[in-house]
């Protein structure tokens, strides 16, 4: 997922946790004895395993159940869970990428990264039901999976099923049938689905070495990768992002690399393999391609919500009572109701869903639009409050009297600034509270289609208008832990220094928190003048702590009367 680093640290400085707090811990560098590496902890299931990746089941504690710290990148790391009641095993590396691997019918669930950077990795065993609490065993090693006669039962040297690609550019692709009946499993532990075996599906053919391969799925169906390098080395993938598996191979040599595409008994459907350099430009290509707006003549805003009703199954999470058109590029929906397509949560009520200044010429063009306000209303926060304990979010303080709470988003381009836009969410409770944020984005310049998730921020600014609340909301995520809420506030610091630079203004925000007991106003702003935006520089830092002299840092507390 893109902007990772940056909701990251959003959580962090809500008290929300994060894979840098970990219940238990393990320091490694390449070649660790013993191998695997196993440490047995109690795990209760809370939080629902799709917040972190869509199309994960099960339920994984709040915190991370174990965080892995790597002193230095190793090529290749396996991570497993078994134990009662396991549901799969979700990872968090430091690219702020959370990965899912699904256990079938009881068994382990397996995970292999290749490859995998110094820092930290986050671990959460997921259980099938919210509220059982399990002993689990999570071990990880370096050590290879494959044996030979699973790579035999492969047979990449065999003609494909669908034919060579070629691969010599940036993005390439080749139209498929998903088929097999043979556990990947029974391959290598860590890789799953069911894929065929005595040929690949398709064969990837390199002439010269390249810095990186991506690998993904285009499909209807739920899929897995399962990728073969020249030399023999094996890679599995399965939901690796919201659409698909995802395999990165660094740096890939020259050759033919054999690539199976598995399934969940979902034989015979249609897929697209992608090969690309880069997973931002493979990212991008999914994205468009699950865009239903692109290229499309779109009357109006109420057309739009037709389209997403009729085919993207809209229906299934919204209904509403009735709808107020407001010109072409605007709607009210009224008595709406939000639900959980899985049943695990109970609907959630809002008085209006609103939908203004809806750029539908940008929709039609490049899939996006370059404006737009979407605002919900009269949320009950009792409600709010219920669906947050329900989903294990951070305990809200109970208020009294009927409280409301209302939701405002837009995208608006900046004036005088024709590759700026500027993407607000405003959230607020009535006469008590509210959060603020403002991302400034560095807009392509170039036409085409666009990503708005993969876009490049320039800066990103907090602004929480408080009464006590952040107070109160701090105080109850801290007695939730068993700690001091300015224990708590020193974590969160700590955990901010450790992804944004300890040299970039931490001081500030940690006087300003100190305040908080001060009905007041926390704006929190981190930017950046590098035009590759904050992710870039973030990265960096992970390997040139110099980079955090690129970020500025700003924190402030203003009283309020």
């Amino acid at each position: 997922m893109r902007h990772g680093r940056l909701v990251t640290g959003l959580s962090l400085l809500l008290g929300m946790g994060g894979p840098v707090a970990g219940e238990a811990r393990l320091d490694l560098s390449g070649g660790f004895l013993p191998d695997p590496m196993t440490r047995t902890m109690t795990v209760t299931a809370s939080l629902d395993a799709q917040a972190w990746v869509r199309g994960c089941r099960g339920f994984g504690p709040e915190a991370p159940a174990l965080v892995v710290e790597l002193s230095d990148p190793i090529a290749a790391l396996r991570f497993g869970a078994s134990g009662t009641g396991l549901a799969g095993l979700v990872i968090a590396g430091p690219d702020a990428v959370y990965r899912c691997a699904l256990a079938q019918e009881g068994e382990a669930a397996f995970l292999r990264v290749d490859p995998q950077a110094a820092g930290p990795h986050a671990v959460w065993p997921l259980l099938s039901r919210r509220g059982d609490r399990a002993e689990v065993a999570v071990w990880v090693s370096e050590l290879d999976g494959p044996t030979a006669a699973g790579l035999a039962v492969l047979n990449g040297s065999a003609p494909p099923a669908f034919g060579l690609l070629a691969f010599g550019g940036s993005l390439a692709e080749r139209e498929l049938v998903v088929s097999g009946d043979v556990s990947a499993r029974d391959i290598d532990a860590a890789c799953t689905g069911l894929i065929a075996s005595g040929r690949p599906d398709v064969t990837v053919r390199t002439g010269t070495p390249v810095p990186a391969l991506v690998f993904s799925v285009l499909s209807p169906s739920d899929t897995t990768l399962v990728v073969l390098s020249p030399s023999g080395v094996l890679h599995c993938g399965d939901d690796g992002n919201g659409w698909g598996p995802v395999l990165r191979a660094a740096p890939a040599e020259a050759g033919d690399w054999g690539v199976w595409v598995g399934h969940f008994e979902t034989e015979g459907a249609p897929a697209t393999l992608i090969v690309g350099r880069d997973a931002g430009a493979v990212e991008a290509r999914l994205a468009e391609a699950d865009n239903p707006f692109r290229g499309r003549r779109i009357a109006s805003a109420v057309a739009v919500l037709e389209i997403l009703m009729a085919e993207r199954d809209l229906g299934r999470t919204l209904s509403y009572g009735r709808i107020e058109s407001e010109g072409q590029m605007g709607f009210t929906l009224h008595e709406v109701v939000l639900r959980d397509p899985s049943g695990l949560h109970q609907p959630l009520e809002v008085a209006e869903l609103r939908v203004q200044d809806l750029d539908l010429a940008g929709l039609a063009a490049i899939g996006v639009p370059e404006r737009f306000s979407v605002g919900l209303h009269g949320i009950g926060y009792a409600a709010l409050v219920a669906a947050g304990r329900a989903r294990g979010w951070p305990p809200l303080p109970p208020l009294a009297g009927a409280r409301t709470v209302s939701l405002d988003m837009g995208l608006a381009p900046v004036a005088g600034e024709g590759s700026r836009r500027d993407l607000s969410v405003d959230l607020r409770l009535d006469g008590r509270a509210g959060l603020g944020v403002r991302a400034r984005l560095i807009w392509p310049e170039a036409p085409g289609p666009v990503d708005l998730e993969a876009m490049p921020i320039e800066a990103v600014t907090f602004d929480l208008r408080d009464t006590g609340f952040l107070n109160a909301v701090l105080t109850g995520a801290a007695a939730s832990r068993g700690v001091d809420a300015d224990d708590l506030i020193d974590g969160v610091v700590s955990a901010l220094g450790g992804t944004f630079g300890p040299d970039t203004g931490l001081a500030a925000l940690r006087e300003a928190l100190a305040k908080r007991a001060e009905p007041g106003a926390l704006t929190v702003t981190l930017a950046t003048d590098d035009p590759r935006g904050l992710e870039a520089v973030l990265a960096d830092l992970e390997t040139d702590p110099a980079a955090a002299g690129r970020l500025r840092f700003d924190a402030r507390y203003t009283p309020m009367p």
